[in-house]
């Protein structure tokens, strides 16, 4: 028991009281009364489940701070490609090493089979917070458009990124210790933003420095406290403290389609995406477009807008104040659903979806409006059908669905819905075409993105004057 409890300071920190609790726990009894003390065989066993529950905590922490697989040994350079891909409701993670793109399974930490990291953390009695379990929630919510995140918002954000780098690497050098070993590690740390905030240098370099202090935090001796956060984010964080080689924020929907646009279903020209994530709708029209010199993708943004639009807001319509008795982890309930296990009457389904679809698809409309009429006015796909990418944890609901093709049906234009091909060759066999599609960022951020140029770099199109009509007596010479 004292090792253990040596073992659990050197992880989470010393306090003046260190309790031995797994995160999952709220509280803990500081004190006993005599009478109510457990005897020997309870405190072993005890000990046993906590041993049981700990073991695993102790070992990603510890393993993952490192940023080589084996310390002090150099070798052969080789690069590692982390793409964060930071939800709302939830996070996914891929690691590109080699010719492999592996994803982050987080049974460890959340107890459930998958590679879906719900937006939550747990706070341990030592300040210490573990990421995708607990009550603390909306951790992506103050970054996004609109809304002014505090100093306590980026501790947050901060605590649960840096937990989840950490667990990324250990699980890396525990599963592939082959493609890692014997290696000089050099990492690469990609993290997607909604397409407006690229545009807006501010907010995309705020998405950078967020991941900066994380890497930082990542590679403390224990978990990162709230306090040690606080002391890396009031310090700032230079280039050369983080270990990495590359660290850049990347628009989402560029990352979205790298499966499509490294497909044969790829087609060059225009294309719309339409991300309904848990807190907001993602709009953008966009060109794709391989320059035949350099040979690179390259991406013209034409428009788009982000919006408080998502899974969240539509739950809030239907349930007011008691939205937060629906799991922002799962789907959203079909009308059935709704009135069977929600009580939602008819009426008021019929009143909230009228409503939530003519807000969303007036912005789907000006966004496509804009991109004819100033951008892209002799674009084929006008009247020969626009490819759209519906996605995100809202692409199954009828309700995105609908707006989407009100939006189109408005300008008019005929919606082409494509999916995300899923790549061929991935490791990991338990990835279906549906799941592939929350993943689909997370894996795109791994490679490199080609050039994109923000809307604000591309100017209105601009008609050829008409050709002045040739003088008669130019055409018949005398």
């Amino acid at each position: 028991m004292d090792k253990l409890r040596k073992w659990l300071r050197r992880l989470f920190g010393d306090s003046p009281s260190p309790q031995l609790c797994h995160p999952r726990d709220s509280t803990v009894p500081k004190t006993m009364p005599e009478h109510s003390r457990p005897k020997e065989s309870q405190l072993r066993s005890a000990e046993s489940e906590l041993i049981r529950e700990v073991a695993p905590l102790i070992h990603w922490v510890d393993r993952g701070k490192h940023l080589q697989a084996t310390e002090g040994i150099g070798g052969r350079r080789r690069a590692v490609y982390l793409g964060f891909d930071f939800g709302t409701a939830l996070t996914k993670v891929a690691v590109r090493i080699a010719d492999f793109v592996f994803f982050i399974p987080w049974k460890e930490l959340t107890g459930n089979v998958g590679y879906l990291l719900p937006g939550r953390l747990s706070t341990t009695n030592n300040g210490a917070s573990v990421p995708g379990i607990g009550q603390i929630r909306a951790l992506k919510e103050p970054f996004l458009p609109g809304n002014v995140a505090a100093e306590d918002d980026h501790v947050r954000a901060v605590e649960f990124l840096s937990a989840a780098l950490r667990f990324a690497r250990a699980w890396l050098f525990d599963n592939h210790p082959n493609l890692v070993r014997s290696y000089s590690l050099a990492w690469n740390l990609r993290i997607g933003c909604p397409t407006n905030l690229f545009e807006a240098d501010d907010s995309k370099d705020l998405y950078q420095r967020l991941a900066a202090a994380a890497w930082v935090a990542s590679q403390t001796d224990s978990l990162a406290t709230g306090e040690i956060v606080r002391r890396i984010l009031r310090k700032g964080v230079e280039d050369s403290d983080t270990g990495l080689d590359e660290l850049t924020a990347v628009p989402e929907f560029v990352a979205q389609i790298t499966s499509y646009s490294h497909s044969p279903q790829r087609a060059d020209g225009l294309h719309q995406l339409v991300d309904c994530g848990a807190g907001t709708v993602d709009v953008v029209t966009f060109n794709v477009f391989r320059h035949p010199n350099f040979f690179e993708d390259r991406y013209p943004i034409w428009s788009s807008d982000v919006k408080p639009k998502g899974t969240r807001f539509l739950m809030e319509g239907y349930l007011g104040g008691e939205w937060d008795q629906w799991d922002t982890d799962a789907p959203v309930p079909n009308q059935a659903e709704l009135r069977n296990s929600y009580g939602v009457n008819q009426a008021k389904l019929l009143q909230v979806e009228s409503s939530f679809q003519a807000d969303l698809s007036q912005v789907i409309y000006n966004i496509l409006r804009f991109t004819k009429q100033k951008r892209y006015p002799t674009a084929p796909e006008w009247q020969q059908g626009l490819p759209v990418f519906v996605c995100g944890g809202g692409s199954a609901c009828r309700v995105y669905l609908n707006s989407v093709k009100i939006g189109c049906r408005k300008i008019p234009v005929t919606p082409l819905r494509k999916g995300f091909p899923l790549p061929e060759n991935l490791p990991q066999k338990d990835i279906s075409l549906e799941l592939f599609s929350r993943l689909s960022v997370a894996y795109g951020l791994t490679f490199d993105s080609g050039r994109i140029f923000p809307a604000r770099e591309n100017e209105d199109f601009t008609p050829l004057p008409p050709r002045p009509r040739p003088d008669r007596d130019d055409l018949y010479s005398k």
